[in-house]
């Protein structure tokens, strides 16, 4: 059984290695930054950790379980309707994102680089499965003659649409003298108007296949 102390130093470990992985991904995080960032030696790194990688996989898993546990309660509750998950789901990304701004960034780059860490990791495929978020809108293409298959532009529109704010920030921040008030501002807009864009995209699938 570890001490008080012994996780302490975990914790600083995993602490500085998430802020690091974060800033500059994991290409660009050297494990001896990590153990300056923690103030130990990297002996006491390697010794905890093992490697850059186990390290980097328990960063994930911490950082973003809590998102994807509450979105698997959202998608798997029968008892919400289709539009409303999309409205509950964009609501918990945003709050997540608000609070730590450069996970898309991270994911974006450990997508690149290793797909299946993120994918496998966190369980994306199972939770998707058999949710009622699925079987909504398998039933709602099937009542309106819309190919099922359709349902990857839902997610990619989904995710886009709230993580790419905070992926073009600094740009944003640059064209449009943008302070993080004027950020927060633009956020809750459009935690309002993704789910009214998300129904014109809906209403796009059923025009243009009617066609």
């Amino acid at each position: 059984m570890s001490s008080p102390i012994e996780l302490s130093t975990e914790d600083k470990i995993k602490q500085a290695a998430k802020e690091l992985f974060l800033k500059h991904g994991f290409v660009g995080t050297k494990t001896r930054d990590i153990a300056l960032a923690a103030g130990i030696n990297l002996a006491l790194l390697n010794y905890y950790f093992r490697s850059k990688e186990k390290l980097l996989h328990i960063i994930i898993i911490e950082t973003l379980s809590a998102l994807f546990d509450t979105l698997e309660i959202i998608i798997k509750d029968p008892e919400t309707s289709f539009r409303k998950k999309v409205e509950l789901m964009v609501d918990a990304y945003l709050n997540t994102l608000e609070s730590q701004p450069e996970i898309p960034t991270f994911i974006l780059n450990e997508v690149r680089r290793d797909p299946k860490i993120l994918v496998e990791s966190l369980k994306i495929k199972h939770r998707l499965e058999g949710s009622s978020f699925v079987f909504q809108w398998f039933e709602f293409a099937n009542d309106n003659k819309i190919p099922p298959q359709y349902f990857i532009h839902i997610l990619v529109n989904l995710m886009s649409l709230t993580a790419f704010p905070f992926v073009a920030k600094p740009m944003m921040s640059e064209i449009f003298t943008m302070q993080n008030e004027d950020f927060k501002i633009f956020i809750d807009q459009r935690r309002k108007w993704i789910p009214i864009w998300f129904d014109a995209i809906i209403q796009s699938f059923k025009h243009n296949y009617s066609e």
